[in-house]
């Protein structure tokens, strides 16, 4: 069927939003992360209006509606930001911002930091408080141990070192 009888969006009008990302309840980032989500929206914001300047243009048309939805989605996530302060937890139970070690039954140690959604890169150690492994962290302590529920198969972990 020819686009023509279609009455949908489809990115060549200007006028054209993407699906507004929702976000619910408070967004939990430690101060490394609301830093990174303002860094993130100037560039964000600089892409969009460099894009404006260009909004003529077919082939930018649709470019442009997803750094509109970029920037609000990232205004929207530093309004609903709440900082936490690591230093703040001072009775060794694992929260937001905690430098983590646990160790495996093979005796493999591994360190992260338990995050926000928006800081989150596992790769780099960087657990979101969200994910399985930093849902299965929160609220223990030194010698604990936490059951990683995981697609390959749950892990029990011993928590070495709180920080």
């Amino acid at each position: 069927m020819s686009r023509a009888f279609v009455k949908e969006r489809d990115g060549d009008s200007g006028d054209d939003e993407l699906p507004e990302a929702r976000v619910t309840g408070p967004n939990f980032v430690t101060p490394n992360g609301l830093a990174d989500l303002h860094a993130r929206l100037a560039a964000a914001q600089t892409q969009l209006d460099a894009l404006r300047a260009d909004a003529g243009k077919t082939s930018a048309k649709s470019t442009l509606a997803r750094a509109r939805a970029d920037v609000t989605r990232l205004q929207r996530r530093i309004d609903a930001a709440v900082v936490v302060q690591p230093a703040a937890i001072s009775d060794g139970e694992i929260a937001l911002g905690a430098r983590v070690t646990i160790e495996y039954a093979d005796g493999k140690q591994q360190a992260f930091t338990i995050v926000g959604e928006d800081e989150a890169d596992p790769v780099n150690g960087l657990v979101s408080w969200k994910s399985p492994l930093g849902e299965a962290l929160l609220g223990k302590r030194d010698g604990d141990i936490a059951r990683w529920i995981r697609p390959a198969g749950d892990v029990e972990v011993r928590i070495v070192s709180v920080a």
